[in-house]
């Protein structure tokens, strides 16, 4: 997150209910979509600066929108977060299975850095 954002943010871990995390066919990082039944544990930050929310912006480009969410906090409260939706036009890119965290941990995040070039051009 330092990377993207430009900035060291607090944060504190999370959920969020009524959304997935898809696997994007031949890529290494995923997309979220709406589901009613599912949740996705995540982290969330604090405090983000507008020119950070900019370099996020130009980060995850054109495939994703920014949405306003209600994510239960580590420590049990609610509070309202933004996170970034695939598109739907976007999402015949996606895959039916869950995007494997722990794979992407063990491997696919030095590939992600090492490949996109995005992570290296933000301004």
């Amino acid at each position: 997150m330092q990377s993207v954002s430009g900035c060291r943010l607090p944060w504190m871990s999370g959920i969020l209910r009524g959304y997935s995390r898809k696997a994007v066919t031949h890529q290494v990082y995923p997309a979220l979509v709406p589901d009613a039944e599912s949740c996705v544990e995540g982290i969330v930050y604090f405090n983000v600066p507008p020119d950070a929310w900019h370099r996020l912006d130009l980060f995850e480009g054109d495939m994703y929108f920014r949405e306003v969410v209600e994510v239960t906090l580590g420590n049990g409260e609610k509070a309202s977060a933004q996170t970034y939706v695939a598109k739907p036009h976007y999402r015949v890119h996606l895959e039916d299975a869950a995007w494997d965290h722990e794979a992407f941990l063990s491997s696919g995040k030095m590939t992600f850095e090492r490949e996109y070039i995005g992570f290296r051009s933000l301004p």
